[in-house]
């Protein structure tokens, strides 16, 4: 095994374990380890694949809980920030978004991993669809821009003081569906090519094992666990963005 394939596996695998215990994160994983051998524009659309195959997996294996009615602002919001975050990914230095997010997500974890109790944002009607599809375009563009569409998602759903399944099942059709659009908008700008098809399939054991166990983990998780787990991912998450600023 080349040293190209033993980092492609490793990201696989680790990545998916954290995406499978906390329905994001994916990314923030594998890029931190892709990156090391991979282009960005090689290791973008490879992590857009991967995790939308396990999303896939994902989103199947949580269908009863997920309200399509619930999450429509959100979707609808991701459908005009893909594109524009594949435009920055394309044509402009990503850096001043991704060190603005970075700021945000670096706060928004310290302050809450160190508050004694956790706040929670109460919406409902025009205000909650309206602030839904913000979050969401927010997301998309974000998505586009550096393949991190769900940590700012994460974000929003732990906002709102939801149980662990309610978080995972408004998070991971996002993801999906956000991951979708992000392919066929690389897909239709040169960035998706044979190479990727080929690291896709090196990586595809590793994804269904790391997903599996990364499963088994949130399945063993209280809703104060899991809350805590999605916490120190953004600091990470932050911390990645900023460094990679």
């Amino acid at each position: 095994m080349s040293y190209e394939t033993a980092i492609l596996v490793a990201g696989a695998f680790f990545g998916a374990v954290v995406s499978g215990s906390s329905g994001f994160a994916f990314g923030i994983v594998s890029s931190a380890v892709w990156l090391h051998v991979l282009p960005p524009l090689r290791a973008v659309p490879l992590i857009v694949a991967s995790s939308m195959i396990l999303n896939l997996a994902f989103t199947l294996h949580m269908r009863r809980n997920i309200s399509v009615r619930e999450i429509a602002p959100m979707l609808l919001g991701s459908i005009v920030g893909v594109p524009l975050g594949v435009a920055v990914l394309q044509t402009a230095n990503a850096g001043t978004l991704r060190m603005g997010i970075g700021v945000l997500l670096v706060a928004y974890s310290l302050i809450l991993l160190f508050s004694r109790k956790l706040p929670t944002l109460a919406l409902a009607g025009r205000q909650s669809t309206m602030a839904d599809g913000a979050v969401g375009f927010l997301s998309g563009l974000l998505g586009g821009a550096t393949s991190l569409n769900g940590v700012l998602t994460a974000m929003w759903v732990r906002l709102r003081g939801w149980s662990k399944l309610k978080q995972r099942a408004m998070t991971q059709p996002f993801v999906l569906f956000t991951h979708v659009l992000t392919l066929s908008w690389l897909g239709g700008a040169g960035g998706l090519d044979m190479r990727t098809g080929r690291d896709i399939l090196i990586c595809l054991p590793a994804l269904v094992t790391g997903g599996w166990l990364g499963l088994h983990v949130f399945q063993r998780l209280s809703d104060r666990g899991f809350n805590r787990i999605v916490l120190w991912l953004l600091l990470v998450a932050g911390v990645s963005l900023l460094s990679r600023s």
